[in-house]
């Protein structure tokens, strides 16, 4: 199946994963609304995008701002008219020990992972249920799974993301509306301020290829649940 002129929404679509989703559904056909919070990155995004889609959408988002969150939901409401995929990746973590966690840090850590997911799916639900159709994929990871030392923060804050995916799709059973979660292990990304530079974890590219694999099933199909792990 593919994805060919499918509206998707993708936060944290400047870098890693979520400009890797981007590339993979702009080659199969999708039109992009691309949110992040760095302008330049998202110029550079759209060009690559280019050759794949003319009418893909940068809208530069803070995450941690509700205000910036409606922004987005009416940009897409406006300028395209309806919205078929949202996909919920931007998200940010705290690589120390939690006794150094600050209470700003673990307010700003839930902030992007759980807050911005919530305000953001409750924005799109209403243009998904007047269109009777939708789908919702989620970014969580193998942390939403198990605890890992060092991450306690990030690791609450994907629990929850997490049973809130579960919990939402009963809600909407019956909707036309799909939820899904993709659960990466270890990406190759600058999440934790580190170079992107370990070839021995998982690559965006496979991430990416995951959530489109999600997106192109028929409607006959669906995956709840999907956990990525790096290869043997």
């Amino acid at each position: 199946m593919t994805v060919r002129d499918k509206v998707i929404l993708v936060t944290g679509a400047g870098r890693g994963i979520g400009a890797a989703i981007c590339r993979r559904l702009a080659q199969d056909g999708a039109r992009v609304v691309a949110a992040a919070r760095t302008t330049a990155e998202l110029d550079a995004l759209t060009e690559e995008l280019r050759p794949f889609r003319d009418d893909c959408l940068a809208v530069p988002t803070d995450l941690s701002k509700p205000a910036d969150i409606a922004r987005l939901a009416e940009t897409v409401r406006r300028e395209v008219g309806r919205l078929d995929v949202l996909i919920n990746n931007a998200g940010i973590a705290w690589g120390k020990p939690t006794a150094e966690v600050t209470l700003e840090e673990w307010r700003q850590l839930l902030a992007v992972n759980l807050d911005a997911v919530f305000l953001l799916t409750r924005e799109c639900l209403p243009i998904f249920q007047a269109q009777g159709s939708g789908q919702i994929v989620n970014l969580g990871s193998d942390a939403s799974l198990r605890g890992i030392s060092g991450t306690a923060c990030y690791c609450a804050s994907k629990f929850a993301l997490r049973g809130f995916t579960m919990a939402l799709r009963e809600e909407l059973k019956g909707a036309g509306i799909r939820l899904n979660l993709v659960m990466p292990g270890p990406v190759n990304t600058t999440i934790c301020g580190g170079a992107a530079d370990r070839w021995d974890l998982i690559q965006p590219e496979a991430v990416a290829e995951v959530v489109h694999q999600v997106i192109a099933l028929p409607p006959t199909a669906d995956v709840w649940e999907v956990l990525v792990e790096p290869g043997a």
